[in-house]
């Protein structure tokens, strides 16, 4: 009776076995069927994503160029104020003062702009 439970026992294994395998066969041809079947979606969708992006970093270029060139023209014009204003005045060292002021600011906008535009290239 003990050689039959064991057979029972075996019997029993062997077709928990073969179930186990045949499942994990069905879930592997499962994922494979779907992974190809999705495959196409998700390259088309990738694709997408990087053109929109790519058109995102362009105009995020463009406007920042245009923010430098505003900077540029906004810094110009202030700095083209404070000189005049100064050469209105009597006092020698306030023009002096006023020229290497806008002298040293010039050449920090202009080197903070042309950083910036070479980050954007």
């Amino acid at each position: 009776m003990a050689t039959a439970t064991t057979k029972a026992a075996e019997n029993g294994a062997t077709t928990t076995d073969a179930t186990l395998k045949a499942a994990t066969d069905a879930a592997n041809e499962f994922a494979r069927a779907a992974t190809e079947a999705f495959a196409p979606s998700v390259e088309k969708v990738t694709h997408q994503v990087q053109e929109y992006t790519d058109a995102v970093v362009a105009q995020a270029k463009k406007s920042a160029l245009a923010w430098l060139d505003a900077y540029d023209a906004g810094r110009a014009t202030t700095l083209d104020l404070h000189n005049e204003l100064a050469s209105v005045g009597d006092v020698e060292w306030v023009k002096d003062f006023t020229a290497q002021a806008t002298e040293f600011a010039s050449q920090v906008g202009s080197a903070y702009s042309r950083a910036a535009r070479e980050l954007l290239k």
